[in-house]
C-alpha cells in the first residue's frame, strides 16, 4: 500500500527509520523537558519531567544503529539528529514570532532558552552512552551492553538536570524523592527496552543459523 502511495523504496527501511526516530524522540525531550507532571505516591508529591518519558529510547536507538550499521553510521545519525533538533527549535521560535497566535508564542518563545539549558546534558549523556556501548559491544552479551550503557548514561546527569527542571518550575518539595522516582523510571524503561532488543537480536541470529544449516 505504501509503495502505491509513495512509489518504490530501498529494501533496508530501518536505515532511515532509526535516524528519523532518534531525532523525533530527542526533540520531544528538548521541547518538553521543563514541563512536568506531579504524581502523588503514598502521599508524597513527586515531579516527573514529561520530556524524559521517551528519552531512554534515544539511547537504545543510537546503540541499535551502531550495532547494525557500525560506529560511523551511528555517529553521523546522532550528529544530524542534534542538528535537526536545533533546526526544529529555531523554526518553532521564528514562526511563532512571525504569526499572530499568542498561545503559540507563549509556548515557543522560551524554547531556545530551554534548549540552551538542556542541550549540554542531552549531549553529555548521549556521549557517555555511545562510548560505553563502543567499549562493550561484542565483548559481552547484547543485553548487558545495551542495558549497562543506557543505564549509566541515563543516571549520570539526573542529579543535575532534574534539580534544574524543579528550580525552573519553582518546585521545592521532595527533590530527592523525585530524583529517585525518575531514576527508577529510567531503570525500568531501560530494562524493558534492552530486554526487547536482546530478544529480537537473539531471534534474528537463531533464524540465520537455521538458514545456514538448511543451505
Amino acid at each position: 500500500m505504501l509503495d502505491k502511495l509513495f512509489g518504490k523504496t530501498q529494501d533496508d527501511h530501518w536505515k532511515f527509520i532509526y535516524p528519523i526516530a532518534f531525532t523525533i524522540f530527542l526533540t520531544s525531550t528538548t521541547f518538553f523537558f521543563f514541563d512536568y507532571r506531579t504524581i502523588e505516591v503514598f502521599g508524597y508529591p513527586l515531579h516527573l519531567s514529561v520530556g524524559l518519558l521517551f528519552f531512554p529510547v534515544t539511547f537504545s536507538l543510537s546503540n541499535l544503529m551502531q550495532y547494525r550499521y557500525g560506529v560511523l553510521f551511528a555517529n553521523t545519525a546522532v550528529r544530524y539528529g542534534f542538528l535537526g533538533d536545533l533546526l526544529f527549535v529555531m523554526l518553532a521560535w521564528l514562526l511563532s514570532h512571525i504569526g499572530e497566535r499568542q498561545d503559540y508564542l507563549s509556548v515557543y518563545n522560551q524554547i531556545p532558552t530551554i534548549m540552551a539549558m538542556t542541550f549540554f546534558f542531552v549531549w553529555l549523556s548521549n556521549g557517555i552512552n555511545f562510548k560505553l556501548f563502543t567499549i562493550m559491544d561484542g565483548k559481552v552479551p547484547p543485553f548487558f551492553s545495551f542495558f549497562s550503557a543506557c543505564l549509566v548514561a541515563e543516571c549520570s546527569v539526573s542529579f543535575i538536570s532534574i534539580p534544574m527542571m524543579m528550580y525552573k518550575n519553582h518546585l521545592n518539595s521532595n527533590e530527592m524523592l523525585s530524583i529517585v522516582f525518575i531514576v527508577g523510571y529510567k531503570v525500568l524503561a531501560t530494562l524493558v527496552l534492552s530486554t526487547l532488543i536482546s530478544v529480537k537480536i537473539a531471534s534474528g541470529e537463531h533464524r540465520k543459523l537455521e538458514c545456514s544449516s538448511k543451505a
